[in-house]
């Protein structure tokens, strides 16, 4: 069952919902968010299938674009306006069974008005909607959809009643690989156990996009691990880009931040100096009487967290 419905008109905005389905799937993945095309089996009956999805959904999200309420059919009517109209069915299937419907404004779109819709469909005018837009802008307002998503979904417990596997995403300079490979070591009794599943840019596969991998993976995760040093302070890739998109992502609530502090530096003083660091009280990792000794404190500061995590 699908817990999100994704309701648009293809004409209107086709390439942004690709772009919201693609964002929500990696959060609650692909089984738990509905769109047509991306969804349906080959050979189903197409109609009946969008119907029972609306009927079993949590939320039904209404993509409205420039084009939503005006686009027409050969005849030159317009597709809202026939009881058919598979836009209509959804919306309406989600208002008359109580399901919670938040319309997204794309291109700039306004809600539209009560009296320019069917009658069956007006109580749409009325539900507060919440635009997405382009870049630059499109994460951080899906970041606020997201943390309107979360209670309403019962994402806790997967369909197979197992704990769900968290993300970890480590951002750190190259320069400090050598902590970032001790690190990984001290967490594989946590990657055997399904707790995490743990992401650094040395996975991606030779020939990828390695910014679109990196943003992929920074944007999914549910845990991001800041391997804090001088090296990391002086990397702008490090500094300026993945350090500020995970603290946005902290501070919307769809991502917990954890600094680790490898050798001394001055990060209380940086923008996620007010976060709690590991090792405990922010000792770095080389003021330890041994790494091993740091690493498995901060490898248990991290199941700590994600036990908060998989509980919420």
């Amino acid at each position: 069952m699908s817990k999100v419905f994704i309701s648009y008109r293809r004409g209107d905005s086709a390439d942004v919902s690709a772009l919201i389905y693609d964002r929500l799937r990696r959060r609650y993945g692909s089984e738990n968010v509905f769109k047509d095309v991306d969804t349906i089996p080959l050979g189903v009956d197409f109609g009946k299938c969008i119907i029972d999805s609306v009927s079993r959904c949590q939320v039904l999200l209404a993509v409205i674009g420039k084009q939503w309420l005006t686009v027409a059919n050969q005849a030159g009517n317009r597709r809202l306006d026939d009881p058919g109209d598979f836009v209509r069915i959804e919306i309406e299937a989600a208002l008359h069974g109580n399901i919670p419907v938040i319309p997204l404004l794309v291109q700039e779109t306004t809600m539209p008005a009560a009296e320019a819709l069917p009658q069956t469909l007006r109580e749409l005018a009325f539900r507060n909607g919440i635009p997405v837009r382009d870049d630059p802008d499109f994460h951080s307002d899906m970041d606020r959809l997201i943390r309107h998503l979360d209670p309403l979904i019962r994402r806790a417990q997967p369909a197979d009643g197992k704990p769900r596997v968290l993300k970890v995403f480590c951002s750190y300079s190259h320069k400090d690989e050598k902590f970032r490979e001790q690190l990984e070591a001290h967490l594989v009794p946590l990657t055997r156990e399904g707790v995490i599943a743990d992401w650094h840019d040395r996975k991606i596969l030779a020939g990828a996009d390695w910014k679109g991998q990196i943003d992929e993976q920074l944007n999914a995760a549910n845990i991001i691990l800041l391997l804090v040093s001088t090296n990391f302070v002086a990397s702008e890739y490090c500094y300026d880009l993945e350090m500020k998109r995970a603290l946005d992502r902290h501070t919307s609530g769809t991502a917990r931040v954890i600094p680790i502090i490898l050798r001394p530096v001055d990060w209380q003083s940086a923008p996620f100096g007010k976060l709690q660091a590991l090792p405990k009280d922010g000792k770095p990792v080389t003021n330890w009487k041994t790494r091993d000794h740091a690493f498995l404190n901060v490898a248990q500061g991290i199941r700590k967290a994600a036990e908060e995590l998989r509980q919420a």
